[in-house]
């Protein structure tokens, strides 16, 4: 299991605004779709046809991310106390 620091950027209509994420995973692609999960609210959200970017709500909420890093066990017990 790695540890992984997921950023994502969220569009809502006007409305912008940036989540930091810790998530365990096997691989990176296995963590975005994490973070994207926890972060979503309903039951239809799922990547874009240009698989860039999670649509939740039809399409009116977006969530991109915005950077990736893998972290060792001590960052990750070190962030998880503050995010």
């Amino acid at each position: 299991m790695k540890y992984y620091l997921i950023k994502l950027r969220l569009i809502i209509g006007y409305y912008e605004k940036h989540v930091n994420h810790l998530i365990q995973a096997n691989n990176l692609d296995e963590a975005v779709i994490a973070a994207f999960e926890a972060e979503s609210h309903h039951d239809d959200a799922s990547l874009n046809e240009s698989m860039d970017a999670w649509e939740d709500c039809g399409g009116e909420m977006l969530y991109k991310v915005q950077s990736s890093r893998e972290l060792n066990s001590n960052e990750y017990k070190m962030l998880k106390l503050y995010i």
